[in-house]
């Protein structure tokens, strides 16, 4: 297959790349994009594309799926996919297929606030959260997530800047400069987890892989491990059961912590490939599998990629 993947200079991108760099995933042509010039040596052709939040994004990567022959598009982008989702839906890069759910699913995956309604819903665990708007000042606020707590921005697109803060001890200066649009979590000082799911089409039992973060790291970097199947078996479940209550497809990147009290909690959703998805080669086997036989005559399952 002729593969094009997105942001392949970002942690996700490397972590796809990395894999196709195997001797076992040879037969594949990697087409590698990013809005930085691009080098690699899984890559068969690399090119520079504009910023998802360009009017020209979707057409330059039209292009480049007639030019390179692409068969399928894998964004490791979190802003990417809700403009993909879209473009997908009205069959902008046709006959190529788009390695992303449908676009109201990831509308609200992209939406960190209807994310923790919709889980909540659901009885997904989840941290408790509220957004500044709903409160007068910050002692309310403290009733609402206590008094350590998370603020991060609501929608996905543009960098996270998540920032701990203390609204108890927030002067009147301070609490005015929170701004809306936010979404504030009760903090989870615990251990914490990057679990990864692949949702497949039909009938087909789902991957799960936990990672484990662990602290400290050369650098400032933080170190990871891959858990085995009968250690922490909770946490997988609670990312399959997030990733099934949002209605997703395909790869999904979790993000969990858990609480003072030991409770893992659900922080965030992405519809997409993560970080550390080469400590889970799993996953992308199942996903090439479930595309090469929607590419072969006479297969079509669902992959929720469009």
């Amino acid at each position: 297959m002729n593969i094009l993947i997105t942001g392949v200079h970002g942690p996700a991108g490397e972590a796809l790349l990395a894999q196709f760099a195997e001797t076992r995933h040879s037969h594949h042509r990697i087409i590698g994009v990013d809005t930085e010039p691009v080098d690699h040596p899984a890559l068969h052709a690399a090119e520079q594309v504009p910023a998802a939040s360009e009017a020209d994004m979707i057409d330059r990567l039209s292009d480049l799926v007639r030019r390179h022959d692409v068969d399928v598009i894998i964004p490791t982008v979190q802003e990417e996919l809700p403009v993909l989702a879209r473009a997908a839906r009205e069959c902008r890069f046709y006959p190529a297929r788009v390695v992303v759910p449908e676009p109201a699913d990831v509308e609200v995956s992209c939406d960190r606030y209807r994310t923790m309604l919709l889980l909540e819903e659901s009885w997904v665990p989840i941290p408790r959260f509220t957004r500044p708007e709903f409160h007068q000042d910050p002692a309310t606020m403290v009733e609402a997530v206590g008094d350590h707590a998370v603020i991060q921005p609501r929608e996905c697109r543009g960098p996270r800047r998540v920032r701990e803060i203390h609204p108890g001890l927030m002067a009147e200066s301070e609490w005015a400069d929170v701004g809306e649009n936010v979404l504030l979590q009760e903090f989870a000082p615990g251990q914490e987890f990057a679990p990864m799911v692949y949702l497949p089409p039909g009938d087909k039992p789902p991957t799960v892989v936990v990672v484990e973060k662990l602290r400290g790291g050369d650098a400032g970097a933080q170190e990871v491990q891959r858990l085995p199947a009968d250690e922490h078996p909770e946490v997988g479940r609670i990312a399959l059961g997030a990733a099934r209550a949002l209605g997703l497809r395909g790869p999904v990147d979790v993000s969990l912590r858990c609480l003072a009290d030991g409770r893992p909690v659900v922080l965030s959703v992405n519809a997409r490939f993560g970080a550390h998805s080469a400590l889970a080669p799993e996953i992308l086997d199942a996903l090439l599998e479930d595309l090469t036989a929607d590419l072969e005559p006479g297969l079509s399952p669902d992959l929720g990629c469009r």
